[in-house]
């Protein structure tokens, strides 16, 4: 276990190209430049997101790591830059790290390594249709993503019990099959919510019995799409 309490911020970036970037205030801005090693799910993504809110900053002196399929190799050089590195930042490609995103590994090292772990504010794609959907807070279950085979999914979804929300996130391919397998399958009192292209100029956040969405149409193809059932 190290000795050097390291800083390691969890840095939330934005969800579409077209997000003003109003929720990057000067902490935020202050913290990424404070430091010297940054992990993330993408390296040229986060490139473009540094260098849009943050014009001056030199991406030259600034180590980058990527995450995507690489995690044990993340882990090993995440526990090196503990002992090297006093401040270290973690993105995600989109939203907030961690959540539905393969950071969580970093996180646990630090924490056993008894570090400072800074979570930034910052827009989750999540909780931002659970805040929209008019469901419970209360008491809400993540499920990531559902089986991809249509009867698994069945299967799944009809186990779902209502006394809490829950939340799916899909591939955009396969957005529609998802919609189909719920407004088929679950009784018609139960509620839907879809938060579709969250934090865009295009953002919907909509609310309905399964037998309301079984008599309309909506396009899902191809959007980013958060699934809520209650």
């Amino acid at each position: 276990m190290t000795s050097n309490l390291a800083t390691i911020y969890i840095f939330p970036s934005a969800l579409h190209p077209e997000d003003n970037k109003y929720w990057v205030n000067d902490i935020y801005k202050n913290n990424v430049l404070s430091c010297q090693i940054i992990f993330c799910e993408t390296a040229k993504q986060t490139r473009r997101f540094l260098k849009s809110i943050l014009p001056q900053i030199d991406l030259n002196n600034l180590e980058i790591i990527d995450l995507k399929n690489k995690h044990e190799e993340a882990a090993i050089k995440f526990k090196q830059a503990l002992a090297t590195f006093q401040n270290i930042g973690i993105f995600s490609d989109a939203g907030c790290p961690i959540l539905a995103d393969p950071g969580q590994i970093l996180i646990d090292i630090a924490q056993q390594n008894k570090c400072t772990v800074v979570p930034m504010v910052g827009p989750s794609s999540i909780y931002l249709s659970l805040m929209g959907s008019g469901f419970s807070g209360q008491q809400f279950h993540f499920h990531g993503y559902l089986p991809i085979q249509s009867h698994l999914r069945i299967h799944y979804l009809k186990k779902l019990q209502t006394q809490c929300t829950h939340i799916f996130i899909e591939t955009p391919y396969r957005n529609e099959a998802l919609f189909n397998d719920i407004i088929k399958n679950l009784p018609p009192q139960r509620l839907l919510c879809l938060g579709i292209e969250i934090h865009s100029l295009n953002q919907r956040i909509i609310t309905r019995s399964i037998d309301k969405w079984q008599a309309s149409k909506i396009d899902l193809k191809n959007k980013q799409v958060i699934f809520l059932i209650a």
